[in-house]
């Protein structure tokens, strides 16, 4: 029996679909973290996207401490205590545009800080005007080491996992940079919802970015009180959602489900979704025998779910670039949500080319192909940093209107743009 077109979420609201937007990071923000009109136009698209039930936007910074990239938008205490900001303004026009495009899909945002995870360059500017912190000038972890291989472009981060015991017996005094956190993650969600009019928001826990670390490293406290703090500001009848990692071995399974499960039958958290993604700047692919990372274990943990008779709902990502290969997961696994990524990259996310495109990788030739994959085994951004920013660079074509077709995209990976390009994109890192 194959499931409703429609998903009813715990928190009241409905989604026309099955089919999700995933987070994709736009870059299409100035150096204060607000966004360009393109990136206005962006999501008026992503939600004319016929079929669509679902738009998550890219990770937002809940401060500019945590932002990774140029490019992403970041929240400021003066988002936070003013009715009205360039911030403010540009998401609710951002808003608007997506309900211009279709008013039944609903729009959420991805709320993120990126820990250890954000590059030396960017320190310092980082905290050139937030004001006052716990931890100014500091890249922050559960982890007192830098990403893995990864130690020339990232930086030793401030050690927090010794607040932990000090958050769970609500000593503020000792555990200043988890409430900080705390503090910015939720008024980051209350004013994404009530300010400027989102449906809900994601808190993004995948990737290696700070969340993360906090629960791969037995942070799951901090994890609930973040995700109790965000729903008592965004209130019972906003969407609430979460992204986050797969558990990286089986042994760590078991509690990863225990943990999620309880935090999805949390009724203070009301959790309306949970996406399931995988992967890290230093381990950016893992995939299961049918060639969708997520999709074992997302079926496993829906059948969990199900014998709590919790309502949660489960989201996959990952590799999806037809409707068709959505449905045949949906029915096959009875997952609630798809999500597809790099197929809204493209003009046009459903055509029936967008497969063929995505898995036809990079405009290079085989030989060369074979050489960057192979020296992608031994340091990943080789290949996953180009790979990320090509894809992107199509995602900003259709945010200027320079490009509506994926016959536009075919053609110049026909022509193909070799070396010269690739070492350009290396050099953009």
């Amino acid at each position: 029996m194959s499931l409703p077109p429609t998903v009813q979420l715990n928190c009241g609201q409905t989604l026309p679909s099955r089919y999700a937007k995933s987070a994709l990071s736009e870059s299409l923000s100035d150096e204060r973290g607000v966004p360009h009109p393109e990136y206005i136009n962006l999501y008026k698209h992503f939600a004319s996207q016929p079929g669509i039930g679902l738009v998550v936007s890219g990770h937002m910074m809940v401060s500019k401490k945590g932002r990774g990239e140029m490019g992403n938008v970041c929240f400021t205490k003066s988002d936070f205590e003013s009715a009205e900001t360039p911030l403010i303004s540009q998401l609710k026009k951002t808003v608007e545009a997506s309900r211009e495009g279709n008013p039944n899909v609903k729009l959420i945002a991805q709320i993120n800080h990126c820990g250890r995870q954000i590059p030396k360059k960017l320190l310092k500017c980082n905290f050139d005007e937030d004001g006052e912190s716990h931890y100014k000038g500091k890249a922050i972890s559960f982890y007192d080491q830098a990403c893995p291989g990864l130690s020339l472009m990232f930086p030793k981060p401030l050690c927090i996992k010794g607040e932990l015991p000090f958050l769970e017996e609500d000593d503020v005094a000792k555990s200043p940079i988890l409430h900080e956190l705390i503090e910015e993650y939720s008024q980051t969600a209350g004013c994404l919802v009530h300010k400027c009019g989102y449906d809900g928001i994601q808190l993004h826990t995948a990737h290696g970015y700070l969340m993360n670390d906090i629960v791969t490293n037995g942070g799951w406290a901090m994890f609930k009180r973040t995700l109790e703090a965000c729903r008592a500001k965004i209130g019972p009848t906003a969407i609430l959602g979460v992204k986050i990692n797969i558990p990286d071995t089986d042994s760590s399974a078991k509690e990863y489900s225990d943990n999620l499960i309880a935090i999805a039958n949390s009724d203070e958290i009301l959790l309306d979704f949970i996406e399931f993604s995988a992967g890290n700047y230093s381990k950016p692919v893992m995939m299961s025998s049918d060639g969708h990372f997520t999709l074992d274990f997302g079926t496993l943990f829906r059948k969990s779910l199900e014998e709590t008779k919790s309502s949660c709902k489960v989201m996959v990502t990952g590799r999806f670039t037809s409707k068709e290969m959505a449905d045949k997961a949906i029915n096959e696994t009875k997952v609630d949500l798809v999500g597809f990524g790099r197929a809204f990259c493209l003009p046009q996310p459903f055509d029936e080319s967008t497969t063929r495109i995505i898995r036809g990788g990079l405009p290079l030739s085989k030989c060369f192909s074979s050489i960057i994959y192979k020296l992608g085994k031994m340091v990943p951004l080789i290949t996953n940093g180009p790979n990320t920013m090509y894809w992107s660079s199509w995602m900003t074509k259709v945010a200027r209107g320079e490009v509506s077709t994926n016959k536009e995209v075919e053609d110049y990976k026909i022509k193909g743009t070799g070396l010269g390009w690739y070492i350009s994109m290396l050099r953009r890192m």
